[in-house]
């Protein structure tokens, strides 16, 4: 039966975080990839 919970396991959730729009958030995201976040687990925030 089914009441509406999905379970989540081993599930990777990951967050990058700039403090200026001089840097980048490339590098950050890509360790995560690597790490094995998938890439619609992964948010990010742009701080100026």
């Amino acid at each position: 039966m089914n009441d509406g919970h999905i379970e989540l396991k081993n599930r990777r959730i990951g967050y990058a975080r700039v403090s200026t729009s001089e840097q980048d958030l490339d590098l950050q995201i890509d360790a995560l990839l690597r790490f094995g976040v998938a890439a619609s687990d992964i948010f990010t925030d742009k701080i100026s």
